[in-house]
């Protein structure tokens, strides 16, 4: 029974290994999106450091700019969803890309 259990931990061990630079990756990913380049950063203790000038003006004015960058991105995305100039349209892959629908093709 021990043997048992030591080779299933080592088996998901393995597993785990192989999957948490995947889980690693998203973290970063939604780190970026939405302290880094929102408002929520405030939020975090380095950004707001980088905010308030403790790490120097460059740093203080490169947060400043992905902050605004990150902000008019996602505002500008909104704006156009609100339109309806952005929109999702799932297809089947069988269906491909095709032509866009007639009340589609106005609007781009």
């Amino acid at each position: 029974m021990g043997l048992d259990a030591v080779q299933q931990a080592a088996g998901w061990r393995s597993v785990l290994k192989l999957v948490a630079p995947f889980i690693k990756i998203g973290a970063n990913i939604t780190s970026q999106a939405l302290l880094e380049r929102t408002p929520l950063g405030i939020l975090d203790q380095s950004i707001r450091d980088n905010l308030l000038g403790r790490n120097g003006v460059i740093a203080r004015d490169q947060q400043l700019a992905r902050i605004t960058a990150g902000t008019a991105l996602g505002g500008t995305v909104i704006g156009m969803a609100m339109q309806g100039l952005v929109y999702w349209r799932r297809t089947r892959r069988s269906e491909g890309g095709g032509a866009l629908a007639a009340d589609r093709q106005t609007t781009l």
